[in-house]
């Protein structure tokens, strides 16, 4: 054979060879692109089918990419069957289903990216969708039943959301309390823990130190509080918000020391116990572990504390009605 025809057939068999990786490779390409989207419809001929519900908070043009190499490499070693993809996103989780589209086999599972970066969290999705499909194709399809024992088309169940888990948060907050008579306020910080049994009861305790000067009638009085509460929340939840009100008693002991008084008049540090019953109610913002905590509470004083001068006349009083309101900062576990 010349030389010259020899190297026009070489030349002919790589073009081949070159034009068919190109045209495979196209293929594949707008094979996953077209199928993997997750907002957009698929038509029916599709090996894969996958919808999305609440997940707006995924990157989906990251994720079709991800699942582009992922799927690939599935098909590399397994061919693939027809299946359907769902996902349902809340509470930072996704519940994730897949399954063959001739209803003989599917399986389930959860991610939960709560306090993952948001490309790290994609990815995650994307491993943990390709590993359940890996795992379904690689089954062995059933045998093709006859046209007359074909059973009928039956409803796919929806997957049910996952249960948010039991949150315990504890926290630390200043505080600003109105409260005794004559009214002063008085400031202080407050440590207290909050256990989130569900997304509609929780139940918390917390600890409470206040200061503050109050000037009576005959005398500057300086007031030192300290008190705990215990109270329940009954309320919902609203993505990373939380909230809730609800009853609870408050116990303490306050003092009143008189710094300053007016000429030929007698007083002494006074101190005792008080309580009262209270309403609260809380906002709860949460992401990842940080959580930003905030309250305001109403209560009465049932058993009071009374300072007097001359040792006769009311001069301070620890009774009445109270209203405090706090902020602060704390960890989600």
């Amino acid at each position: 054979m010349p030389c010259d025809a020899k190297v026009g057939s070489n030349r002919s068999r790589s073009e081949r060879v070159s034009r068919a990786r190109y045209i495979s490779w196209f293929s594949l390409h707008a094979f996953i692109a077209g199928t993997l989207s997750p907002r957009a419809g698929l038509p029916a001929s599709s090996d894969l089918r996958l919808t999305e519900q609440d997940c707006a908070g995924y990157d989906s043009a990251r994720l079709s990419e991800l699942l582009e190499i992922e799927v690939e490499t599935i098909r590399a070693e397994r061919p693939s069957r027809a299946s359907d993809v769902s996902l349902v996103c809340r509470d930072g989780r996704v519940a994730i289903r897949v399954a063959l589209r001739d209803g003989s086999a599917e399986l389930s599972g959860q991610v939960d990216a709560r306090g993952t970066a948001p490309d790290a969290r994609t990815r995650l999705l994307a491993l943990t969708i390709s590993e359940l499909l890996a795992q379904l194709w690689s089954e062995r399809p059933p045998s093709k039943p006859a046209a007359s024992d074909a059973p009928g088309a039956t409803d796919v169940r929806p997957v049910e959301p996952a249960r948010p888990r039991a949150e315990f948060v504890p926290y630390a907050a200043v505080v600003l309390r109105s409260m005794l008579e004559p009214r002063a306020t008085l400031l202080g910080a407050v440590l207290g823990a909050e256990y989130q049994f569900s997304s509609a009861l929780a139940l918390a305790l917390s600890v409470e130190g206040a200061q503050g000067t109050v000037r009576s009638e005959h005398a500057t009085v300086g007031v030192q509080l300290g008190s705990a509460a215990f109270h329940a929340t009954i309320g919902q939840r609203f993505g990373g918000f939380a909230l809730g009100v609800g009853p609870g008693a408050r116990f303490g002991w306050v003092r009143f020391e008189p710094t300053e008084l007016e000429p030929n008049t007698l007083g002494s540090t006074v101190s005792g116990a008080w309580a009262g019953p209270l309403l609260l109610g809380r906002a709860r913002w949460s992401s990842g572990w940080l959580v930003l905590y905030s309250s305001v509470e109403a209560g009465v004083v049932t058993l009071p504390v009374v300072g007097t001068v001359n040792g006769k006349a009311s001069e301070l009083e620890l009774r009445g009605g109270w209203f405090a309101a706090c902020a602060g900062i704390g960890a989600r576990l």
